[in-house]
């Protein structure tokens, strides 16, 4: 539901010159209107949400919609760096609300498959630990937490006396200390359905691309040009 622009933004566009906007125009520049619809994302962009804030918001989007008339005025629009940018981005912003879409047609992940994985993955829950390591031969420690690890290096490290060197991947690292910092139940329940909610968006997302590669025709140069 979009939030409602107070009377007050409403009497401060009232100043302008001319007739002043009514319904949901809030201003005109040079004739471009500026909507509630467009004050409205730029409030989401930015999360403001006093009245000062808001005007100050009406204002980016006129000083925007000015620069873009002078950008015209100069031709600016017509260089093939920015229309490349403007195709770029628009793109971009179609890819991302099909993909948002994407993600919304995922089912949350219930109870019973939220306590398999957090079963499959223990040291990003209900084992985690951190962990100051340092390279071999080298004294300035870094703080590690075992849930951005993977399986067989957090397994190391879970394994692993204190001062004793291990090998991940070709470095070796020092085991300085170790503590668990496990949350409580509650609090693991909920990240562990959130980060499974996320990998099935992410393989939602590659089943989709990949259906969408199999039946489009992609053509491609045989080398890279110079």
């Amino acid at each position: 539901m979009m939030r409602k622009v107070p009377p007050l933004l409403l009497l401060l566009l009232a100043g302008c010159s001319g007739d002043a906007p009514t319904g949901q125009v809030l201003a005109r520049v040079d004739g471009s209107e500026v909507t509630r619809r467009e004050l409205m994302a730029e409030l989401q962009a930015g999360q403001e949400s006093d009245v000062a804030q808001q005007a100050a918001a009406l204002d980016r989007v006129i000083d925007r919609k000015l620069l873009v008339a002078a950008a015209k005025d100069a031709l600016v629009d017509r260089t093939p760096t920015v229309q490349i940018a403007q195709r770029h981005a628009a793109e971009a912003v179609l890819a991302q609300a099909y993909l948002a879409q994407v993600d919304a047609g995922v089912n949350v992940p219930d109870d019973g498959s939220v306590a398999r994985y957090r079963a499959d993955h223990p040291w990003r829950y209900g084992q985690r630990f951190g962990a100051l390591v340092a390279h071999d031969g080298q004294d300035a420690p870094v703080a590690v937490d075992s849930a951005a690890l993977s399986a067989d290096d957090a397994a190391q490290f879970g394994r692993a006396n204190k001062d004793m060197v291990l090998t991940v991947g070709s470095v070796r690292y020092r085991l300085v200390d170790r503590w668990p910092t496990a949350s409580p139940d509650a609090a693991q329940q909920a990240q562990a359905r959130a980060d499974l909610m996320a990998e099935r968006q992410v393989a939602r997302r590659q089943e989709v691309l990949k259906k969408l590669r199999a039946r489009a025709v992609i053509l491609r140069q045989s080398a890279t040009p110079e």
